[in-house]
């Protein structure tokens, strides 16, 4: 038998989940609505999707079934006006025009989320209807409204100088953002990029004899899309080359300075991290990147100790890691510093930026895990588009692998993704931390649930020695189960290790 850590391998990191698609997009003010030209009704509603009436009956080309009372939104806009709508199930877009025509999405760029474009030139009020794509099936819906300029603003610096024969340039970026890419100049091209302006910019100087230029995008296991303007305007886009990873040729380039966006395919994947490549070649000479070249993050799992954003999670986690991200639930990827680590104790100490106000567990106090007491873990084993995993169990032994008395051991089962998860007991506060579980030798997937946590009071101890704010109660009556997990997926995160 052996002690198997639970890091999940790299090159599984899946899709963001809906929710955090929905949340990462966010919802823009009504003062910026108005200077858009849109109502202040502009933004993030939330809706019941579907009903009993056949959006054909409507007009509209899409199926789907609507409530035909009353649309569930109007707007009125004299502006390039996107519309989306989100949903864990498959929905349907129904929008009728000012002048009373239908436009109509029920399989948009974002999977089961679909979107609609309004063109400045139709000024008027729509009116708008969330529908299921499933007779009679009424689920939440969120419905967005953001302003779509008819072409991609902003300007930016160079951030390199390329010049002759030059080396293979490479970086990481946080890619997309809500402008779709379909209405760049009538380029087909799916995708979704930031509005705001690109995320990278390079400048070109060569010589008489110009070298073709190759620039490439690739984000693993995400779908990534690439749009390139050029120093004199005009604009490239690629969203497939080789499966996921697009790539722009760019064969007698012009001096100068070249923008580029590194869009996400899907609206959930907005967040996510891609590698951009700069170097010389053509598309004709360009190999597909194998993904040993670019793997996917590792995945495991962190928990918010501080409102300043401290997360604590398992040493072996950030462990030769090259870059460190965190994803809460809701919210996009952001950089995670590493303030400390003990290999002993196989404890690591993130933090990420802050304002002092986020949700963060609360440790026991005064009292250690208890022989058979019922406990439970939230974390993020598999695949992290289903979101997390609450599982339950009970404390088996108050000492782990081979008699370690800074652990203990329970059953309630883990997996691959689950190191630095929190164990939480039945008043929802933390008692110890997720390190591994014991595998039988042959197969890592044949589990035998010999499970195994670092205890509380040594987490607090390494918090305490590292000057880090923490909440403590003693212990309390027994809750829900049901209201346990909720508190803990607002404290609890996927941690991202890039290697």
């Amino acid at each position: 038998m052996r002690l198997n850590e639970k890091r999940r391998s790299s090159g599984l990191a899946g899709s963001v989940p809906v929710l955090a698609a929905l949340l990462v997009a966010g919802a823009t003010s009504a003062g910026t609505a108005q200077d858009s030209g849109v109502q202040p009704d502009f933004g993030t509603i939330d809706v019941i999707a579907g009903g009993e009436d056949s959006a054909r009956q409507l007009g509209s080309d899409c199926e789907g079934w609507i409530s035909l009372d009353e649309p569930d939104h109007s707007v009125s806009t004299g502006e390039s006006l996107t519309v989306a709508a989100f949903s864990s199930e498959d929905t349907v877009l129904v929008v009728r025009t000012p002048a009373g025509g239908f436009l109509c999405d029920d399989d948009g760029g974002a999977g089961d989320n679909p979107e609609v474009f309004i063109a400045a030139s139709d000024a008027g009020s729509y009116d708008i209807w969330v529908g299921s794509y499933n007779e009679y099936m009424q689920v939440p819906a969120s419905l967005e409204l953001f302003p779509t300029p008819a072409e991609l603003p902003g300007s930016r610096e160079p951030d390199i100088l390329l010049q002759g024969e030059f080396d293979p340039y490479e970086a990481r970026f946080e890619i997309g953002g809500r402008y779709m890419a379909t209405n760049l100049n009538g380029r087909v091209c799916e995708g979704f990029v930031s509005g705001d302006g690109p995320e990278f910019a390079f400048g070109l100087q060569q010589d008489a004899e110009p070298v073709s230029i190759l620039i490439g995008a690739h984000g693993g296991n995400v779908d990534t899309t690439l749009v390139v303007r050029s120093p004199s305007g005009s604009w490239t886009c690629n969203d497939d080359f080789t499966g996921k990873d697009p790539l722009i040729s760019i064969r007698q380039p012009e001096n100068g300075t070249y923008l580029v966006w590194i869009g996400a395919y899907d609206l959930d994947d907005v967040g996510r991290q891609a590698r951009l490549s700069v170097s010389t070649g053509t598309a004709d000479q360009a190999v597909p990147m194998p993904e040993s070249d670019f793997p996917g993050p590792a995945q495991a799992t962190g928990f918010l100790v501080s409102g300043a954003g401290h997360v604590l999670s398992n040493h072996h986690v950030i462990e030769g890691c090259g870059a460190l991200t965190v994803r809460r639930q809701g919210q996009g990827e952001v950089e995670a510093e590493v303030i400390a680590s003990n290999d002993s104790a196989d404890l690591a100490l993130l933090r990420i930026g802050a304002d002092g106000a986020l949700p963060h567990a609360t440790f026991r106090g005064g009292l250690p895990a208890r022989l058979g007491e019922e406990i439970a873990i939230l974390g993020f084993p598999g695949d992290a588009e289903h979101g997390p995993t609450f599982t339950t169990g009970v404390v088996s032994s108050l000492s782990g692998f081979d008699g370690n008395l800074q652990d203990f051991q329970h059953n309630a089962e883990t997996g691959y993704g689950s190191s630095g998860s929190p164990i939480i007991d039945r008043s929802g506060n933390v008692i110890g931390v997720v390190t591994g579980s014991l595998s039988n030798g042959y197969r890592e997937s044949d589990p035998v649930n010999v499970n195994y946590g670092i205890r509380g009071q040594i987490a607090q101890v390494f918090l305490k020695l590292n000057n880090v704010p923490y909440s403590q109660a003693r212990p309390g009556s027994d809750r829900e189960w049901v209201g346990i997990a909720e508190d803990a997926q607002a404290f609890t995160a996927i941690v991202y290790c890039y290697m």
